[in-house]
């Protein structure tokens, strides 16, 4: 599966073609344990300008944390977090923590539950404020 969605993209590319955001992420999510094709995609889509935004992220972050690429998963986060459109999000730490767990990486973990936790408390902050009860 991975190999086919990076040849349809290929083959869009080689037809003057822009494939959608929506086709960029399926094909990094069909990446399944090819961590470095998802990575590949990742950066092919910041070449043309594409901005993947947290669904993309959490996708190649996903694959790499199969894969148990745990140093990859903490450096997208870490890209993750300087994006200025959109920062990772409860997902994206319960990934990386997941990764980085039997990898023996224990230092950033404090780090990463700090904010996992504050991501999972402004989110039911915010769904409080939505159903009005503040």
């Amino acid at each position: 599966a991975a190999s086919s969605a990076g040849l349809v993209l290929s083959d869009l590319r080689s037809r003057g073609l822009q494939p959608s955001l929506e086709a960029c992420h399926a094909a990094i999510a069909a990446s399944s344990t090819y961590w470095r094709r998802a990575i590949g995609l990742l950066s092919d889509m910041h070449r043309v300008a594409m901005v993947p935004g947290i669904i993309g992220y959490n996708a190649v972050i996903d694959v790499c944390r199969g894969a148990r690429q745990a140093k990859w998963t903490l450096l997208l986060l870490e890209r993750l977090e300087g994006q200025e459109n959109a920062g990772p999000d409860v997902t994206s730490y319960a990934a990386v923590l997941e990764s980085v767990e039997p990898s023996g990486l224990l230092a950033v973990m404090p780090r990463l539950c700090d904010k996992l936790v504050a991501k999972a408390v402004d989110g039911l902050y915010e769904k409080e404020i939505l159903r009005g009860r503040r």
